[in-house]
């Protein structure tokens, strides 16, 4: 199976300066080499850039990603990076797993959901 094109993305993560759980959104694009994918997103109006690699295993992708996030935003440009483990659906339109990556202030290691539909 094949990784490789234009898929959506959402995360999500707890925001204590908002005391809630957000969720966040990027279009990405993965490129797959045998067993190895990068995936980017897409420039849109957050000025949020992601990127992944991924290491491919049957069903399962683990990897890291890093975002930068809107130097407009709530988080002022910061630079936010872990790991991601994710299952690949039968069909290949889906993976769903989590992420593990620290706090903005750097004092806790939070984890969350992460999800990706592959685009028409």
């Amino acid at each position: 199976m094949n990784l490789s094109g234009r898929w959506t993305s959402r995360y999500t993560y707890l925001s204590s300066s908002h005391g809630q759980g957000l969720e966040s959104e990027h279009s990405v694009i993965f490129e797959q080499r045998g067993t190895q994918c990068t995936g980017q997103s897409v420039e849109d109006q957050t000025e949020s850039r992601l990127s992944l690699g991924l290491t491919l295993d049957q069903n399962i992708a683990t990897g890291i990603w890093e975002e930068h996030t809107s130097p407009a935003g709530h988080y002022h440009g910061a630079v936010f990076h872990g790991a991601i483990q994710l299952i690949i659906s039968e069909d290949g339109r889906h993976m769903t797993g989590q992420w593990v990556g620290f706090n903005s202030s750097r004092s806790r290691i939070n984890i969350g959901q992460w999800s990706f539909t592959r685009q028409s």
